[in-house]
């Protein structure tokens, strides 16, 4: 992720992040696996890349490092109010948050999919998708995310969170697999 990655002022790179381009050019790094030297499992210090200045700033950590199974592309999509919208499992937020790219501060936004036992929550893995809907002028341009997915009793489920409202509307369609 850096050119350095273990100079100072850095957040040591990381291995499969995801990376959200913002609406200033500048490239929002979120989670991944930190380099080998590094004693953490998962990095839960976004970083924004600032091209014009060719230089990383550190934001505040998003949740806990974890020791267990790192967080691997997380789910993100930029709004319309600069604020970027993450419906993956962080450590301490276990439910979909927005994040502010400059400040670092985090919303909560109401529950992932799948929010029940851990054997039914494979959508808080990382295989599973998230669309940005189409921002339409008749409503605003209001921000639709579909999140998409399979529980493991053999149903589809899809949510369809509609931003800014808070909490999220969220609409489940359920469709049984053959």
């Amino acid at each position: 992720m850096v050119p350095q990655p273990l100079a100072a002022g850095t957040g040591g790179g990381r291995w499969y992040p995801t990376l959200c381009t913002l609406g200033t050019g500048e490239i929002l790094a979120l989670e991944g696996h930190p380099g080998g030297d590094d004693t953490r499992h998962a990095n839960p210090t976004p970083e924004r890349y600032q091209p014009l200045a060719n230089s990383w700033v550190e934001l505040p950590a998003i949740g806990e490092p974890c020791s267990g199974v790192p967080l691997l592309y997380p789910r993100s999509h930029l709004l319309n109010d600069g604020d970027v919208f993450i419906s993956s499992e962080i450590p301490n937020y276990n439910t979909n948050i927005k994040v502010n790219p400059y400040t670092g501060a985090v919303v909560k936004l109401g529950s992932l999919p799948d929010d029940g036992p851990p054997d039914t929550k494979s959508y808080w893995s990382y295989h599973l998708p998230s669309v940005l809907l189409p921002l339409v002028p008749r409503d605003g341009y209001q921000a639709r995310i579909l999140l998409c997915g399979t529980n493991r009793q053999s149903l589809e489920v899809h949510a369809v969170v509609a931003l800014p409202v808070a909490p999220p509307i969220e609409v489940h369609i359920v469709r049984f697999l053959y």
